[in-house]
């Protein structure tokens, strides 16, 4: 499971010490890919309880029609981590990334 902090910006994930150094880049893209993984997992959790995509959701949310549950808060910090995961994800080959 990923462990989070909460900051004033939302939730962050706390890093993880790699296990290999002469394998450091396949490393980081296997922890990245498992940090995507379980924050989709969470993503799909909220869908799935609220009956309600994460898009659908945003949209809501950002128009201030969702108030702000702890779990709505809590939904939409993790699409914000995501979104900072992929780019982590893409940003040493200098290149798109699709989901």
């Amino acid at each position: 499971m990923i462990t989070f902090r909460i900051s004033e910006c939302g939730f962050r994930i706390k890093p993880s010490p790699i296990a290999n150094p002469k394998s450091k880049r396949g490393s980081e893209v296997d922890q990245v890919e498992r940090e995507l993984n379980e924050i989709e997992g969470e993503l799909w959790r909220f869908e799935q309880q609220y009956d309600l995509s994460t898009a659908a959701f945003l949209k809501e949310f950002e128009a201030g029609r969702m108030g702000d549950d702890m779990d709505f808060l809590e939904w939409a910090s993790l699409h914000r981590v995501k979104d900072r995961i992929q780019a982590r994800k893409c940003a040493p080959e200098k290149t798109a990334c699709s989901s």
